[in-house]
């Protein structure tokens, strides 16, 4: 869903002046770091009416790698916050959210397209840092958990299907924090499924824990997937008041799933198995 080519443009003023916010409320030693690159930036590829913004570093036509200012790389994508402001002739607050890829300041993506807001139109009205990107990164891993430890629904779920990639459910406090960062409503059963376990394996679909979580952008939509398969991807739509779950595959196909994640994800299973039969 991702492209990474387009025409290159100049940083806009909004742009700029949202980077430099964002480098300005992390700590100090990534503060200046960030502000280096945010220099650094010769351009930028703009997709979907301008709400996913790739950041270019060239020198001389050439890509331009300064290792001395680069970020740790592990993880490979890193959510470094993100800043919340109003502007005018949008009835909404937008949000855009920063992602450092590969050591470099890469991503902004933007809940509504900002097309036609100056740098000094807008109205901030947060900006949270969610990961100092120069802070060791938190150990991911969680220890692995049987089949047997699930309970109530999930257990009978699982008793007729291939389950595996249990872990460790994240604390609640974890979870409690990762969904408050998220802009959407989601489904009760899938919430019950990261209370027993941080994500799983169902049949040939992944189900998300709640820090694997990806946001992605379209021009009609942004959307947060907490299922995928090869075939596609099961989401609920950002700013949405209700869970209502779509499949968008990878061949362009859309299906209305209901709230309800395990019959999102038997309906994505039985489609798999129409395809592969």
């Amino acid at each position: 869903m991702i492209r990474f080519w387009g025409k290159r443009h100049p940083l806009r003023p909004l742009e700029h002046r949202l980077l430099t916010l964002m480098a300005e409320a992390l700590p100090p030693g990534s503060r200046e770091r960030l502000l280096s690159q945010v220099e650094r930036v010769s351009g930028a590829a703009r997709y979907y009416q301008g709400k996913e913004v790739h950041l270019i570093y060239r020198e001389r036509g050439k890509m331009a790698l300064t290792p001395e200012l680069l970020f740790p790389t592990e993880p490979e994508v890193i959510r470094v916050g993100y800043l919340s402001f109003r502007a005018p002739g949008h009835a909404r607050t937008i949000r855009a959210d920063f992602k450092i890829v590969s050591g470099d300041l890469f991503l902004i993506e933007f809940s509504q397209s900002p097309r036609g807001i100056g740098g000094d139109d807008i109205e901030v009205r947060k900006v949270k840092v969610l990961t100092d990107p120069m802070a060791p990164a938190p150990a991911r891993e969680r220890a692995p958990l049987e089949v047997d430890a699930l309970t109530g629904w999930l257990a009978d779920w699982s008793a007729s299907k291939q389950v595996a990639d249990l872990r460790e459910p994240l604390p609640a406090e974890q979870r409690e924090s990762l969904i408050g960062e998220i802009e959407a409503a989601l489904p009760p059963d899938y919430l019950e499924i990261c209370g027993q376990t941080d994500g799983l394996r169902v049949d040939g679909c992944r189900v998300h824990g709640l820090g694997d979580i990806r946001h992605v952008v379209s021009t009609e939509a942004n959307y947060y997937v907490l299922a995928e398969t090869e075939r596609g991807v099961v989401v609920v739509t950002e700013g949405a008041s209700e869970p209502r779950l779509r499949y968008l595959g990878y061949e362009e196909e859309e299906e209305e799933l209901g709230t309800s994640l395990r019959a999102a994800v038997d309906w994505v299973l039985e489609q798999s198995g129409r395809a592969g039969g």
